[in-house]
């Protein structure tokens, strides 16, 4: 089975097609990882989350058609993003520490809500133009990036991510905050 018929049957709700995924391409995400981090048990860790985000956001592999290239962006823009996060220094851990405190009870319910509201309303947005999206924003793709793997040009993934932001901006938060 190729890759693209995996992503397809993946996003489909396939489970057993995320477990072939998973056991053809671990190993070399894993050390593809270990090439950003130096820490192979930190590798696995992040290769087992990526494995996670694609489950949770099967429905945008429906557009993918560079699987390779889509995993090990994906992977790469992890291990460059937990690399950053590091490298704060320890009073900056501390600020961010006492600003995660718990949320109350209230907070948890207004995150709960805008959280159904944003599932209901992105069922507006156009198939393609929310897999741009959701790659720029949920998967930390460039422009570039989402273009290849969307096979649009980059203009067009500019356009789709600026309709987007207006529409959330105009519609979303206007009706939701």
């Amino acid at each position: 089975m190729n890759e693209l018929q995996l992503f397809r049957e993946i996003s489909e709700g396939d489970i057993n097609a995320l477990n072939i995924l998973f056991e053809t391409y671990y190993q070399r995400l894993c050390d593809f990882a270990f090439t950003y981090l130096n820490d192979y048990p930190q590798a696995e860790e992040l290769v087992s989350d990526v494995f996670v985000k694609i489950w949770e956001s099967k429905s945008i592999l429906k557009g993918v058609t560079y699987p390779r290239s889509f995993l090990f962006t994906m992977v790469k823009n992890q291990c460059i993003s937990l690399t950053r996060k590091t490298k704060l220094t320890v009073s900056s851990i501390d600020e961010i520490e006492v600003v995660q405190s718990t949320l109350s009870p209230e907070e948890n319910i207004l995150t709960e809500d805008l959280n159904e509201a944003w599932e209901q309303f992105k069922v507006n947005i156009p198939s393609l133009q929310l897999q741009a999206f959701e790659l720029s924003r949920f998967h930390q793709l460039k422009y570039q990036e989402i273009a290849e793997v969307l096979e649009i040009s980059v203009k067009t993934v500019e356009k789709y991510i600026g309709n987007t932001l207006k529409m959330i901006h105009k519609d979303f938060l206007e009706k939701h905050l």
